[in-house]
Order: structure tokens, then sequence, then C-alpha cells
């Protein structure tokens, strides 16, 4: 795993793979970028889960269960030491197979990491957060929001 710049601001978590590209004439190798944030829908009819999104961070896997399809903040948060046991306990808890996960950008800076649009702790940017007040951004502007409640 490396830590790369992202073009708007901020390190980005990737793994780099090796890869051949080609043709039968030529043949050569270049690295091939992997992000680390993936969302899946749940498959076994929990209760209370409808998706869940995980993070690798530099310092292990959090686990996101969204009680609702549509974008919004997480029902809590799970640390696994490593993806591995991340996506292990998916599969057994919300029946997500490796096939169904889609890997999604990592958020911008100071942005949430269970959201898919880039949303924040309105102040988290200044060091000042406003815990509970949250604002999307939106063309360009950051905007107070009220998250949805299904």
């Amino acid at each position: 795993m490396q830590w790369i710049r992202n073009p708007v601001g901020g390190l980005v978590n990737y793994v780099v793979r090796r890869k051949k590209i080609g043709s039968p004439i030529t043949k050569c190798i270049t690295d091939e970028v992997i992000k680390l944030r993936k969302i899946a829908l749940v498959k076994n009819n929990h209760p209370v889960v409808k998706r869940a999104i995980v993070y690798e961070s530099g310092n292990g896997v959090y686990l996101f269960p969204c009680a609702s399809l549509k974008d919004g903040s997480a029902i809590g948060d799970q640390w696994f030491a490593s993806l591995s046991e991340a996506d292990k306990y998916c599969a057994e808890e919300y029946g997500i197979e490796s096939k169904d996960w889609e890997y999604i950008d990592d958020p911008l800076d100071d942005c949430q990491h269970d959201w898919i649009a880039p949303v924040r702790v309105k102040g988290r940017n200044v060091g000042r957060p406003q815990w509970g007040v949250l604002e999307r951004l939106e063309n360009g502007i950051w905007k107070e929001i009220v998250p949805e409640l299904e």
C-alpha cells in the first residue's frame, strides 16, 4: 500500500498492482492504481442494513453499515485490522461476495467516509467542527444540509 497526493488536495490511499498491457509486438508493464473504498448492497435481507461501505485507511479498515439505499450517514462503524477480516464479516453478516463490491472514489479532505457525495462536518476544515451540522459541496460551494431520514 502507498499514499499518493490527490489532485484536489490531501493524501489518498491506494494499492498499486503490476499489470501487463500492450500488443503482441510490444509488451510493457504498467502500474494499475486500485482505490480502497468500496460499496455493496446487502444480499441477505438484513433487518436494518441495506448497503455497506468499506474504507481501508493507514491504520486499519472501517466498515460503515447504512440503513438506506440513499447516500447518507451510516448507522455506525466497525474497525478491522485487515481488509480480509472486513470482507469475511460482510460475507457472513450481509451476504456480500467479492463480486458484489464496486470501488468508489475516496472522499475529499475533511469529508465523511460514509457518504459518497462530498459531505463534511461544518467547520472541520478550519479546526472548529460543529458536530451534528453537515455541509455538502454543490457546484463548488459548501451548503449546509439536513440529512434525510428514511
